[in-house]
């Protein structure tokens, strides 16, 4: 107690100035703590398997506070309008990177996003060649998408393919599951057709 009437005389003493740059030494110090705090939590903190174990039989069975609840329409309502108002990344997404980089290692060079209809994932322009990378979940994939079916965007795929076909553009397209599966076949498929239309387009100079 005496402690804190000391300080708070030795303030009380202060004219207005020193009063605020006190503050604001005592304001910029507890950020610092908080700061530290907080990085002290997120750096190298790992749960054991044991903890993990432990949370996920708490929320097993009837000790889940939502076990034999449902949503009622309202609800769902609700978190269908906030779904979709959330913005997902549609460039350079997991799956894109886990292609570039493959193809990368095996030197090849490409175009990500290009300006053409349909703006595909990765093109060869010289060879027009068009790569499309297509989530399972909104691109209504058959093997993994059993329930919600999103017919515009099936509809727009099929345009983009009609389109570009049209224009000689050779299109692929690559499921997510094919990608997570397997990425080094799915970059043998391209390269194999890369290196296909380079030799044709050779064969055409030399012709010429």
């Amino acid at each position: 107690m005496n402690k804190i009437r000391k300080e708070r005389k030795v303030f009380s003493d202060l004219n207005v100035r020193e009063k605020y740059k006190l503050y604001k030494k005592q304001e910029k110090e507890a950020k610092v703590i908080k700061i530290k705090k907080r990085q002290g939590r997120k750096k190298g903190f790992c749960l054991s398997e044991e903890t993990k174990k432990k949370i996920s039989n708490a929320l097993k069975g009837n000790k889940n506070p939502m076990y034999r609840k449902h949503h009622t329409e309202e609800a769902k309502e609700k978190i269908r309008q906030v779904r979709l108002k959330t913005i997902f990344s549609y460039t350079n997404t997991k799956i894109e990177r886990l292609v570039q980089e493959e193809l990368t290692n095996r030197g090849y060079a490409f175009y990500t996003q290009p300006l053409i209809f349909g703006l595909p994932d990765l093109a060869f322009l010289d060879q027009k060649i068009a790569i499309f990378i297509d989530g399972c979940y909104w691109h209504s994939c058959p093997e993994c998408n059993k329930g919600r079916v999103f017919v515009k965007v099936i509809n727009r795929d099929d345009k983009v393919n009609e389109v570009l076909k049209r224009n000689n553009w050779i299109v692929l397209r690559f499921w997510e599951h094919e990608i997570n599966n397997n990425v080094k076949e799915v970059a043998d498929k391209i390269e194999n057709l890369y290196l296909t239309k380079l030799n044709e387009n050779k064969t055409f100079t030399e012709v010429d």
